[in-house]
């Protein structure tokens, strides 16, 4: 035998309901970035309303914005050493699972080769005159 319970209470918003299992992170958007920090990311999962902290390893990053939703938390990423790093959010529901995200050095940013050395040009044989 089962029993459908219903509420008609409906003075709670979405943004303060919990997720049942707790925040699930599914990306970071971008998943990388300079080692000083500074640029603005996109946490995207869901059960991210009211994320009260997020982590880059152990370094807390800068919220910005979350929406009501829980879907997407945006920060500012803190500055860290090269390399890749696990990302959590924690919520009133508990830590995530992490994502990860890399620093890299300006240097190994993606830039343009230099421009390639100009080629001999090959010399034609020379045409004997008649």
């Amino acid at each position: 035998m089962s029993t459908n319970a219903t509420s008609t209470d409906q003075s709670q918003s979405a943004a303060q309901l919990p997720f049942p299992f707790g925040p699930l992170l599914l990306a970071v958007l971008p998943n990388s970035g300079p080692v000083a920090g500074g640029n603005t990311v996109q946490l995207l999962g869901v059960g991210l309303s009211g994320a009260t902290s997020v982590l880059f390893g152990t370094t807390p990053a800068t919220i910005v914005s979350q929406d009501v939703l829980g879907l997407t938390v945006t920060i500012v990423v803190p500055a860290n050493a090269a390399g890749t790093v696990p990302v959590t959010v924690t919520t009133g529901g508990g830590t995530s699972n992490s994502v990860f995200y890399t620093y890299v050095n300006p240097s190994s940013l993606l830039l343009p080769p230099p421009p390639a050395s100009p080629r001999p040009r090959a010399r034609s044989p020379a045409v004997p005159r008649s």
